[in-house]
């Protein structure tokens, strides 16, 4: 073991990244097919649900793990990794670390994953803008990990995954009916500030900062920072269309619209 280890750690870091992408992405798989007999078994009400439920359950399961860590180990990229926070070149686009690449590895593999398994079961967890979304992030994604360059902007871009577990546990919540709890509310003006912060803010900053280096970002190669910045623009479009519809379903949820109507319908 300490010899794999060893032969690991003297890889490059894009070798690294790679390696991991491929070993996290049956990490992720194993997960995804590996929940359903414990939760079956220790869990009861996901063994009263329908087959279908229970697989978009696992996949949602595997969804809130994956943007737990993903989210972690990008924090500390951009944050408290002296490669990003100091970089000894002076340029960020070239700046890559093993943190860095952990986190995107983590990411693209479970887009990889989750990709697949979509189009696996396209029947009821199929979702053209989740396609959208993912293939639009696995190309820059695997480009800028083989080149070790933008590592730092695939860390800002999977802070995006701070709202994902709220958007889960709607689902969650919604499916054991638990929609008319306090429980419920709270997660879905959660969920609203989180995708205002973490998407529809937060994504504005990442173009600003594109335009403001450019001329360093600029010094990578087209196929990298031209995918990248498209990936960042359709991103944006994405969560503000998704924005769109979760204030909307929280204002009628608050009462704030749709009351009027729905009260005279019960009137009839």
């Amino acid at each position: 073991m300490e010899t794999y280890l060893a032969q690991f750690n003297a890889l490059p870091f894009s070798h690294q990244g790679l390696t991991m992408t491929g070993v996290f992405t049956v990490v992720w798989t194993v997960l995804f097919f590996g929940l359903h007999p414990i939760q079956k078994l220790l869990c009861r009400p996901y063994a009263k649900l329908k087959w279908r439920d229970q697989v978009e359950w696992n996949s949602r399961v595997v969804s809130t793990i994956h943007a737990l860590a993903a989210v972690a180990a990008a924090l500390y990229t951009i944050w408290f990794d002296e490669t990003f926070t100091n970089p000894p070149s002076g340029n960020l686009a070239f700046a890559s670390s093993f943190p860095g690449v952990l986190a995107a590895s983590l990411t693209l593999s479970y887009w990889i994953y989750d990709l697949a398994t979509t189009l696996y079961f396209w029947s009821f967890l199929g979702d053209k803008l989740m396609l959208i979304h993912h293939l639009v992030g696995i190309l820059p994604f695997t480009l800028g990990m083989y080149r070790s360059e933008l590592i730092m902007y695939a860390s800002m871009i999977i802070l995006t995954e701070i709202s994902t577990p709220f958007v889960n546990n709607r689902w969650f919540f919604a499916t054991l009916g638990w929609a008319s709890s306090q429980m419920y509310v709270i997660n879905g003006v959660a969920m609203w500030a989180s995708f205002l912060c973490a998407r529809i803010l937060w994504v504005p900053y990442m173009l600003v900062d594109f335009w403001s280096n450019r001329v360093a970002v600029q010094q990578t190669l087209k196929v990298v920072w031209i995918p990248t910045i498209f990936g960042t623009v359709v991103t944006l479009l994405l969560s503000s269309w998704w924005f769109y519809l979760i204030t909307k379903g929280m204002l009628k949820a608050v009462g704030l619209i749709g009351g009027s109507s729905d009260k005279k319908k019960k009137a009839n």
